[in-house]
């Protein structure tokens, strides 16, 4: 199940899910808001890594969090 919404469909996005890059690479996620909230869910299945940030600020807080520390994690484990 996980491997089909985490399957690129079209232009980088699968059933639910963002998706970037290739093999121990690959990036999956969702994020979203509106006035005043903003959530970010990044999944880095590789090295392991799952980040979420809510905030109750607009967006984009939330995944310039999340780019910021995913940015800064080791690739490997």
């Amino acid at each position: 199940m996980l491997a089909e919404a985490t399957r690129e469909q079209l232009q980088s996005y699968g059933f639910g899910f963002g998706i970037r890059g290739q093999d121990t690479g690959r990036v999956f996620g969702h994020g979203g808001g509106a006035a005043g909230m903003n959530g970010e869910l990044y999944m880095m299945p590789a090295p392991g890594y799952v980040m979420v940030a809510l905030s109750n600020l607009d967006p984009p807080v939330a995944s310039r969090e999340v780019n910021f520390i995913a940015a800064r994690l080791p690739t490997s484990t």
